[in-house]
């Protein structure tokens, strides 16, 4: 039983229920911790002592000379901990994901107190990390302080001064070379070379090639693509050499709890994450975005018609001409595609 509320930072009493002879505990608040598990956060109290009143008890608290839960500085960790459990709750699954990461990039902070954090902390915390997951960083810091700074923990926005490169560097795109693509069809069949192949037949992107559904195919083409109004549903004709390799990979769909999606081992549907793994596995100078880029440069080489090759890519046709041409049947796409050889 916890009686009406005290002046902010004296501490707590609460009778216990227990036949006691000292019944009243007199606490104070200490800290807080975040459970990264449920994402609630849990209070850290220190017990001042036990007596036989409330009187007695608020007298200790007013009495005690330690240092009071105002005194005691927040950390990085309290004060995500508070933000968390308030914001998460209004935010996508996704999202919450996306700031758990960027969490993580400052563990080195997490002990330290967060008024004492300057820009060259957090810099220095995340200088070896990619780019992409820097910027969530920098949107993290930014929702951290407006939060301090709104429960006047903090007086100065830091998350403005830090200088984090977030630019991804350019690399230069090479396509897999015929040697490469001789030595795939000679690996011994598994889901990780036909998918490649696949990648390097078809010209989705990894985004789309992993999110195909196999059992959406008519008249020879798969029926993919997204993003775009150009590129999402698109049919894309399925070239001869690898149609032996889709219908491999239907049959191990249709027997797994993941229907019209290629499968891994366990039954499971093939993530993006897998696919670069299987590429670093397989071929670590690519990225998964090479085939891609592969299909388009073999794509030019055979003769192919430019326009199929950008319909077929899900590419934006500019040209009215184009724009028509591209209203045709299936045929004229099939028949191009026929063309296609890495060679």
């Amino acid at each position: 039983m916890a009686f009406g509320r005290l002046p902010n930072g004296l501490g707590t009493i609460t009778k216990l229920k227990a036949n006691l002879r000292k019944p009243y505990r007199a606490r104070k608040l200490v800290g807080e911790d975040l459970d990264e598990q449920t994402m609630k956060v849990r209070r850290i109290y220190r017990t001042v002592g036990y007596f036989g009143s409330r009187k007695d008890a608020m007298n200790a608290l007013m009495n005690d000379c330690t240092i009071s839960s105002q005194d005691v500085p927040l950390t990085f960790a309290n004060v995500y901990a508070q933000w968390s459990e308030k914001h998460y709750p209004t935010i996508s699954t996704r999202t919450v994901y996306g700031y758990k990461n960027a969490y993580k990039q400052f563990a080195v902070l997490h002990d330290r107190a967060f008024r004492e954090l300057k820009a060259a902390d957090y810099e220095q915390a995340v200088k070896d990390v990619q780019p992409t997951i820097r910027q969530v960083c920098r949107v993290l810091l930014s929702l951290l302080y407006k939060y301090a700074i709104r429960n006047e923990i903090v007086e100065r926005d830091y998350s403005k001064m830090v200088q984090f490169d977030t630019k991804r560097k350019q690399t230069e795109k090479k396509p897999f070379t015929v040697e490469e693509v001789e030595e795939l069809w000679k690996m011994p069949e598994s889901t990780a070379r036909n998918v490649i192949l696949i990648g390097l037949y078809s010209g989705f992107c990894p985004a789309e090639l992993v999110s195909l559904d196999l059992d959406a195919i008519t008249n020879g083409c798969f029926i993919g693509g997204m993003k775009t109004k150009n590129g999402i549903n698109r049919l894309v004709p399925i070239h001869p050499s690898i149609l032996p390799l889709v219908e491999t990979e239907r049959r191990k769909s249709a027997k797994s709890k993941a229907t019209g999606h290629f499968v891994n081992r366990n039954g499971d549907a093939v993530t993006y994450a897998v696919l670069v793994l299987w590429m670093k596995r397989l071929f670590p100078e690519h990225s998964p975005h090479e085939m891609r880029h592969s299909f388009a440069t073999y794509a030019r080489r055979s003769g192919m018609d430019p326009v199929i090759i950008k319909r077929i890519l899900g590419h934006s046709l500019k040209d009215l001409t184009e724009a028509v041409y591209t209203d045709v049947d299936a045929a004229i796409p099939i028949k191009e595609m026929a063309k296609y050889r890495i060679a």
